[in-house]
């Protein structure tokens, strides 16, 4: 029976200073022969640009909710509330994975 091929999840806080620092290692991941989903909040995937990591079959863009309002700013000053926000909203959305 062959050995199922290896997948990582990888789900960065979402701040775009995290976000940035992970699209790499998750190409790195796919050149290694890695199945990788990406996980974003929906926030951040309505904002991401698909350039940013070449396009392949192993690399999916997932996302799920971060319970906060579509006109939140999501500061580095709120971050306290995202976190709180992510933890009710997002856990349930997550575990589904």
């Amino acid at each position: 029976m062959a050995a199922a091929a290896a997948h990582a999840l990888v789900f960065p806080v979402p701040a775009q200073g995290h976000i940035n620092a992970m699209l790499p290692f998750a190409a790195a991941l796919v050149d290694a022969g890695v199945f990788v989903t990406f996980l974003h909040t929906d926030h951040n995937l309505r904002r991401a640009s698909s350039a940013s990591v070449a396009a392949s079959p192993r690399l999916r863009f997932v996302s799920i909710p971060d319970g906060l309002p579509d006109d939140n700013p999501r500061s580095v000053a709120d971050v306290l509330e995202l976190d709180r926000s992510l933890r009710e909203v997002g856990s349930v959305r997550y575990r589904a994975l």
